[in-house]
């Protein structure tokens, strides 16, 4: 990662709950733009996992 940017990361589950990959983004570093990031990242995550059947929260 180069200096000023940050990285957002949240697991990919199977139907059993097990952690089977990630999805992430490195975006530039900027004040504000943190929960909105992080949100798009979570439920990109769960849509993933909802297609390999996980159905409960993650």
């Amino acid at each position: 990662m180069a200096a000023g940017s940050s990285s957002l990361a949240a697991p990919i589950r199977d139907r059993t709950g097990h952690v089977v990959a990630a999805v992430s983004i490195v975006t530039h570093s900027s004040p504000g733009a943190g929960p909105e990031q992080e949100q798009a990242v979570r439920v990109a995550a769960q849509g993933m996992s909802r297609a390999l059947g996980r159905h409960r929260a993650s």
